[in-house]
Protein backbone atom coordinates (compact mmCIF):
# COMPACT_ATOMS: atom_id res chain seq x y z
CA UNK A 1 0.00 0.00 0.00
CA UNK A 2 2.66 2.57 0.74
CA UNK A 3 4.75 1.43 -2.38
CA UNK A 4 1.55 2.35 -4.22
CA UNK A 5 1.03 5.53 -2.71
CA UNK A 6 4.45 6.45 -3.43
CA UNK A 7 4.29 5.38 -7.07
CA UNK A 8 1.15 7.43 -7.59
CA UNK A 9 3.13 10.57 -5.90
CA UNK A 10 5.76 10.91 -8.39
CA UNK A 11 3.91 9.49 -11.32
CA UNK A 12 1.59 11.84 -10.90
CA UNK A 13 4.37 14.81 -11.18
CA UNK A 14 4.66 16.15 -14.53
CA UNK A 15 7.94 16.00 -16.17
CA UNK A 16 10.02 18.46 -15.67
CA UNK A 17 9.78 20.83 -18.95
CA UNK A 18 12.32 20.64 -21.53
CA UNK A 19 13.48 23.58 -23.30
CA UNK A 20 15.61 23.42 -26.65
CA UNK A 21 17.94 26.32 -27.75
CA UNK A 22 18.06 26.80 -31.13
CA UNK A 23 21.97 27.60 -31.69
CA UNK A 24 22.54 29.25 -34.57
CA UNK A 25 25.72 28.05 -36.58
CA UNK A 26 27.57 30.94 -38.77
CA UNK A 27 29.30 29.94 -41.73
CA UNK A 28 32.63 32.29 -42.00
CA UNK A 29 32.71 33.32 -45.71
CA UNK A 30 36.25 33.83 -47.02
CA UNK A 31 37.07 37.43 -47.20
CA UNK A 32 37.41 38.56 -50.89
CA UNK A 33 40.28 38.38 -53.19
CA UNK A 34 42.20 41.61 -53.58
CA UNK A 35 42.96 41.70 -57.38
CA UNK A 36 45.85 43.29 -59.60
CA UNK A 37 45.43 44.00 -62.85
CA UNK A 38 48.88 44.64 -65.14
CA UNK A 39 49.10 46.56 -68.30
CA UNK A 40 53.22 46.81 -69.06
CA UNK A 41 54.47 48.33 -72.47
CA UNK A 42 57.68 49.17 -73.79
CA UNK A 43 56.87 51.26 -77.14
CA UNK A 44 52.96 52.06 -76.81
CA UNK A 45 53.58 54.21 -79.38
CA UNK A 46 53.95 51.20 -82.37
CA UNK A 47 50.35 50.46 -81.68
CA UNK A 48 47.68 52.11 -83.32
CA UNK A 49 45.42 53.95 -80.46
CA UNK A 50 42.08 51.87 -81.75
CA UNK A 51 43.85 48.71 -80.88
CA UNK A 52 45.01 50.62 -76.97
CA UNK A 53 41.72 51.78 -76.35
CA UNK A 54 39.38 48.84 -77.33
CA UNK A 55 42.36 47.05 -75.20
CA UNK A 56 41.33 49.24 -71.78
CA UNK A 57 37.74 49.74 -72.36
CA UNK A 58 37.36 45.80 -72.79
CA UNK A 59 39.11 46.10 -68.77
CA UNK A 60 36.99 49.23 -68.01
CA UNK A 61 33.66 47.34 -68.74
CA UNK A 62 34.06 44.10 -66.85
CA UNK A 63 31.41 42.75 -64.63
CA UNK A 64 33.65 42.07 -61.81
CA UNK A 65 35.42 45.45 -61.60
CA UNK A 66 37.02 45.70 -57.77
CA UNK A 67 40.61 45.55 -58.43
CA UNK A 68 43.60 47.73 -58.33
CA UNK A 69 45.16 48.46 -61.49
CA UNK A 70 48.99 48.40 -62.33
CA UNK A 71 50.52 49.95 -65.20
CA UNK A 72 54.29 49.95 -66.26
CA UNK A 73 56.19 51.33 -68.64
CA UNK A 74 59.48 49.31 -69.17
CA UNK A 75 60.37 51.68 -71.70
CA UNK A 76 62.92 54.30 -71.78
CA UNK A 77 60.99 57.58 -71.98
CA UNK A 78 57.34 57.55 -69.36
CA UNK A 79 54.15 57.89 -70.54
CA UNK A 80 50.97 58.65 -69.51
CA UNK A 81 49.48 59.22 -72.86
CA UNK A 82 45.95 56.49 -72.31
CA UNK A 83 44.03 56.81 -69.50
CA UNK A 84 43.76 53.47 -67.38
CA UNK A 85 41.09 54.44 -64.91
CA UNK A 86 38.91 51.89 -64.19
CA UNK A 87 38.19 49.52 -61.02
CA UNK A 88 39.34 50.66 -57.50
CA UNK A 89 43.16 52.06 -57.34
CA UNK A 90 45.63 52.78 -60.51
CA UNK A 91 49.15 53.21 -60.01
CA UNK A 92 52.15 54.28 -62.70
CA UNK A 93 55.24 52.35 -62.78
CA UNK A 94 58.29 53.52 -64.35
CA UNK A 95 61.23 50.95 -64.72
CA UNK A 96 63.47 50.21 -68.00
CA UNK A 97 63.67 46.66 -68.44
CA UNK A 98 65.05 44.16 -71.05
CA UNK A 99 61.86 42.37 -72.59
CA UNK A 100 57.78 41.69 -71.60
CA UNK A 101 59.06 38.70 -69.32
CA UNK A 102 61.02 41.21 -66.99
CA UNK A 103 58.34 43.19 -67.07
CA UNK A 104 55.95 40.71 -65.79
CA UNK A 105 58.00 39.90 -63.15
CA UNK A 106 58.48 43.21 -62.13
CA UNK A 107 54.76 44.17 -62.22
CA UNK A 108 53.65 41.12 -60.84
CA UNK A 109 55.76 41.70 -57.61
CA UNK A 110 54.31 45.08 -57.14
CA UNK A 111 50.50 43.51 -57.81
CA UNK A 112 51.53 40.78 -54.90
CA UNK A 113 52.94 43.37 -52.45
CA UNK A 114 49.19 43.54 -51.85
CA UNK A 115 47.07 41.43 -53.82
CA UNK A 116 45.91 37.97 -53.89
CA UNK A 117 45.45 37.58 -57.43
CA UNK A 118 47.84 39.10 -60.57
CA UNK A 119 45.31 39.18 -63.97
CA UNK A 120 47.67 39.80 -67.18
CA UNK A 121 46.53 41.45 -70.45
CA UNK A 122 48.06 42.25 -73.58
CA UNK A 123 47.50 46.23 -74.70
CA UNK A 124 47.40 45.08 -78.07
CA UNK A 125 44.69 42.33 -77.76
CA UNK A 126 40.96 42.66 -76.19
CA UNK A 127 39.09 40.38 -73.41
CA UNK A 128 35.38 39.52 -72.80
CA UNK A 129 33.62 41.92 -70.31
CA UNK A 130 32.98 38.69 -68.01
CA UNK A 131 36.89 37.28 -68.25
CA UNK A 132 37.55 38.05 -64.56
CA UNK A 133 34.65 37.27 -63.55
CA UNK A 134 34.23 33.43 -64.94
CA UNK A 135 38.54 33.28 -64.58
CA UNK A 136 38.18 33.95 -60.60
CA UNK A 137 35.35 31.15 -60.32
CA UNK A 138 37.66 29.07 -61.76
CA UNK A 139 40.32 30.38 -58.82
CA UNK A 140 37.70 29.66 -56.64
CA UNK A 141 36.77 26.21 -57.50
CA UNK A 142 40.76 25.37 -56.90
CA UNK A 143 43.00 26.28 -59.95
CA UNK A 144 45.98 28.24 -59.07
CA UNK A 145 46.61 29.69 -62.86
CA UNK A 146 43.43 30.20 -64.96
CA UNK A 147 43.10 31.22 -68.37
CA UNK A 148 40.27 30.71 -71.68
CA UNK A 149 40.24 29.52 -75.12
CA UNK A 150 40.69 32.42 -77.51
CA UNK A 151 40.27 33.62 -80.78
CA UNK A 152 43.23 34.81 -83.29
CA UNK A 153 42.05 37.91 -84.52
CA UNK A 154 44.07 39.92 -87.35
CA UNK A 155 44.84 43.73 -88.02
CA UNK A 156 41.19 44.43 -88.66
CA UNK A 157 39.90 42.52 -85.56
CA UNK A 158 38.71 39.92 -87.76
CA UNK A 159 38.85 36.19 -86.09
CA UNK A 160 40.90 34.02 -88.14
CA UNK A 161 40.88 31.11 -85.68
CA UNK A 162 39.32 29.65 -82.66
CA UNK A 163 41.18 26.74 -81.67
CA UNK A 164 39.69 24.59 -78.46
CA UNK A 165 42.14 23.80 -75.65
CA UNK A 166 39.97 23.62 -72.17
CA UNK A 167 39.49 19.51 -72.84
CA UNK A 168 43.27 19.07 -73.60
CA UNK A 169 46.27 16.99 -71.31
CA UNK A 170 47.94 20.53 -70.97
CA UNK A 171 50.77 19.04 -69.31
CA UNK A 172 51.28 16.26 -72.39
CA UNK A 173 51.05 19.43 -74.95
CA UNK A 174 53.44 21.31 -73.15
CA UNK A 175 56.34 18.68 -73.64
CA UNK A 176 55.40 18.49 -77.35
CA UNK A 177 55.67 21.89 -77.38
CA UNK A 178 52.19 23.12 -77.82
CA UNK A 179 51.08 25.88 -75.66
CA UNK A 180 47.15 25.59 -74.80
CA UNK A 181 47.12 28.04 -72.08
CA UNK A 182 46.65 31.87 -73.05
CA UNK A 183 49.43 33.82 -71.20
CA UNK A 184 48.01 37.47 -71.71
CA UNK A 185 44.29 36.06 -70.66
CA UNK A 186 45.58 34.10 -67.53
CA UNK A 187 45.18 35.16 -63.76
CA UNK A 188 47.06 33.92 -60.97
CA UNK A 189 47.14 33.28 -57.49
CA UNK A 190 49.80 34.71 -55.05
CA UNK A 191 51.64 31.24 -54.12
CA UNK A 192 52.38 30.33 -57.58
CA UNK A 193 54.63 33.40 -58.26
CA UNK A 194 56.22 33.00 -54.82
CA UNK A 195 57.50 29.70 -56.15
CA UNK A 196 58.18 30.66 -59.43
CA UNK A 197 58.91 33.73 -61.49
CA UNK A 198 59.85 33.96 -65.25
CA UNK A 199 62.66 33.19 -67.15
CA UNK A 200 63.13 36.25 -69.29
CA UNK A 201 66.43 34.42 -70.82
CA UNK A 202 63.70 31.96 -73.20
CA UNK A 203 60.93 34.66 -74.48
CA UNK A 204 59.16 34.00 -76.72
CA UNK A 205 58.24 30.56 -75.20
CA UNK A 206 59.28 31.37 -71.23
CA UNK A 207 55.48 31.16 -70.44
CA UNK A 208 55.30 27.67 -71.53
CA UNK A 209 58.32 26.89 -69.25
CA UNK A 210 56.45 28.30 -66.48
CA UNK A 211 53.28 26.51 -67.09
CA UNK A 212 55.41 23.15 -67.24
CA UNK A 213 57.33 24.17 -63.71
CA UNK A 214 53.69 25.54 -62.32
CA UNK A 215 52.20 21.50 -62.64
CA UNK A 216 55.20 20.12 -61.57
CA UNK A 217 55.22 22.35 -58.41
CA UNK A 218 51.85 20.80 -58.08
CA UNK A 219 49.51 23.55 -58.89
CA UNK A 220 46.56 23.07 -60.74
CA UNK A 221 46.10 25.15 -64.26
CA UNK A 222 42.43 25.37 -65.32
CA UNK A 223 41.82 26.65 -69.05
CA UNK A 224 37.84 28.00 -69.34
CA UNK A 225 35.87 26.76 -72.10
CA UNK A 226 34.50 30.44 -72.75
CA UNK A 227 36.15 32.30 -75.35
CA UNK A 228 37.52 34.97 -73.07
CA UNK A 229 40.35 36.34 -74.93
CA UNK A 230 40.82 37.95 -78.63
CA UNK A 231 44.52 37.30 -79.73
CA UNK A 232 46.12 39.92 -82.16
CA UNK A 233 48.60 38.40 -84.39
CA UNK A 234 50.31 40.87 -86.20
CA UNK A 235 54.14 42.08 -87.00
CA UNK A 236 54.81 44.46 -84.43
CA UNK A 237 53.51 42.02 -81.39
CA UNK A 238 55.87 41.60 -78.36
CA UNK A 239 56.14 37.99 -78.85
CA UNK A 240 57.41 38.52 -82.49
CA UNK A 241 59.77 41.44 -81.92
CA UNK A 242 60.85 39.15 -78.31
CA UNK A 243 61.20 42.27 -75.99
Amino acid sequence: MQIKKLLEKYISKKPPEIVWQKTEVRKTEAAPLKIGVAFYYKNIDQYPPPWINKCIESMRQQTYNDFDVYVLNYGEMDDHSFDFTMGNNLYYLHKPLGNYADAMNFVYSKIFETCDVSVNTNIDDFYSVRRIEALLQNLKDGADIASSNFRVIDEYSNVTYSPSFNNVNIYGMLCKGLNPVSNPCHLMKKAVFDKLQFDSTLVPVEDMDFWKKAIESGFKIAVNKRYLHYYRMHPKQATHQYK
